[in-house]
């Protein structure tokens, strides 16, 4: 096919996709050791909420996380917090990473994917309140399935604790306390946003490509205190290399794409790593996986649906579409 000089260009839709397939306790926690870890996150959260009563904490929070993109690694966050502390909040914070420490070594022993509690401000109106409030809740994550989630445990001043609607978040603004749901927490950039997907930017019609400019979810049905789906597509297909078949299964992290039914362009060809270069060894097919990112909360990510294209059969003009289990693709050769 090559030096056709056509490209292929997919828009990846997922329709009603669920962010909450896996189950924490049945995939990687047995009863006991989901039990025992939502025990020390609940003391966790409940020493954290004594310590954010103060007016200093509180305004230290709000500075910490929200220069982290608002979520932030809890051991940082206590690392930064000692340095501030006075004589009177030392011992406190000591005992407080002592229990960080105890529960992320239950989790290395439970065999987590990333055992790291992570302190995040999840829910986008309470980003701003933080900064003016009198009050802040401290929110310990369910372990257990979200389709089973009947209520969050929070904790609020004067050693209050309440249970809350998993589907409302509270008006108080609530910072949430859980482990990890992915390895790294660096900063995605923002993501050029329509509500269609349009046309390639700049196509460069050099040769043949199959890929996926624009991807849309349309269900962000993750409860409140996990705040922004982690979504990536695994690619694989098969190549013809030094006289043999060699299967690539690579990862895409598109972190990015956050809310539902907005499309979202994920880059210009050559930037865009969700594009292959098509040549005449390659096999025929080649398999998006969309996922959800849990593992370091759960154990194991969400499935959320694929679609196999057959990219030597792709039609060479207009749009098709094919439905794929949860999900619809759009194909747009030209």
């Amino acid at each position: 096919m090559a030096g056709t000089s056509k490209i292929v260009t997919t828009a990846l839709a997922l329709f009603g996709l669920l962010l909450s397939s896996a189950s924490a306790s049945s995939d990687s926690l047995t009863p006991e050791q989901e039990k025992k870890l939502s025990e020390q996150i609940d003391g966790i959260a409940s020493d954290l909420s004594t310590y954010l009563a103060k007016d200093d904490n509180r305004a230290l929070l709000a500075e910490q996380i929200a220069q982290h993109k608002y979520v932030m690694a809890l051991r940082g966050f206590l690392a930064v917090a000692a340095t501030k502390a006075g004589d009177d909040q030392g011992e406190d914070l000591f005992n407080l990473a002592v229990k960080v420490n105890e529960g992320e070594d239950l989790m290395k022993e439970f065999g987590l994917a990333v055992p790291r509690f992570d302190i995040k401000l999840p829910v986008k109106t309470h980003r701003e309140a933080v900064k003016e409030t009198r009050e802040v809740y401290v929110a310990a994550v369910p372990l257990t399935d979200e389709r089973e989630t009947r209520s969050v445990t929070v904790f609020g001043p004067g050693d209050r604790q309440m249970s809350l609607d998993p589907k409302a978040p509270p008006d108080v603004p609530t910072c949430v306390v859980g482990p990890a749901e992915r390895e790294s927490l660096e900063p995605t950039p923002p993501l050029e946003t329509s509500e269609e997907p349009g046309d390639e930017k700049n196509p460069r019609r050099v040769d043949d490509y199959v890929g996926v400019p624009w991807i849309r979810i349309t269900d962000e049905s993750e409860g409140w205190t996990c705040g922004d789906p982690e979504i990536y597509v695994r690619l694989k297909f098969w190549i013809w290399n030094y006289n043999m078949w060699v299967f690539i299964n690579s990862k895409v992290n598109l972190y990015g794409v956050n809310d539902a039914h907005t499309w979202y362009w994920l880059g210009e060809l050559g930037y865009n790593s969700m594009y292959r270069n098509l040549l005449s060894n390659d096999w025929k097919y080649i398999t998006y996986e969309v996922w959800e990112e849990d593992s370091g909360a759960h154990g194991a990510d969400d499935y959320l649906g694929s679609t196999v294209i057959n990219w030597k059969n792709l039609p060479y003009n207009g749009y098709s579409q094919s439905n794929f289990g949860n999900g619809s693709m759009m194909v747009d050769r030209d």
